[in-house]
């Protein structure tokens, strides 16, 4: 089972369905950049989202 850390998603996108379009095509086409935009957008916001919330539950930081 493979462990989930925050940058797992850029890792296995860059390493793994990058690779793996180029092979299958010299040029992924514009409907896979457009979904892959998408994805990295949408995974940003998730590692934004879930930083924050660790920060904010630090022992020792103050809460306003």
């Amino acid at each position: 089972m493979q462990q989930y850390y925050p940058l797992s998603f850029f890792e296995k996108f860059i390493h793994v369905d990058l690779q793996q379009a180029s092979t299958e095509q010299k040029h992924p086409d514009e409907q896979f950049y457009t979904h892959a935009i998408k994805d990295i957008i949408n995974e940003k916001n998730k590692i934004l989202e879930r930083t924050g919330k660790y920060l904010y539950d630090l022992p020792g930081v103050p809460q306003s």
